[in-house]
């Protein structure tokens, strides 16, 4: 469970009571985050095709295609106040990411 002490200073801010506790100069013993053996790490796929053609030194063409996709994002899931946590880290989460590239570049006047 997390606990706060509101001080004033120049404005109100959370101070957590390991800090007031030393601040008084006594030692307290502060729960953590409870741990979750589930975690792992994101993995990413990932997939790039590209292709580049020249016409007489003259013209260049560029095509890419990319298509990137994570999964097991790490996510802050609110979690009841009975478990003693406020949030739990859970990987929930799942990215995608998709696109083409085309570059076209000419050279009109060579000298």
């Amino acid at each position: 469970m997390e606990t706060h002490v509101w001080v004033r200073r120049s404005r109100l801010e959370p101070i957590n009571m390991a800090k007031v506790f030393h601040i008084m100069a006594r030692w307290a013993v502060c729960k953590g985050e409870s741990p979750n053996s589930k975690l792992s790490w994101e993995t990413t796929y990932m997939t790039n095709l590209g292709i580049r053609l020249a016409v007489l030194n003259r013209i260049d063409f560029e095509f890419e295609y990319y298509h990137n996709k994570t999964k097991n994002l790490l996510s802050q899931l609110p979690v009841s106040l009975l478990t003693g946590d406020t949030r739990v880290y859970r990987n929930i989460g799942e990215l995608l990411n998709q696109g083409v590239e085309f570059t076209l570049t000419t050279y009109n006047i060579k000298t």
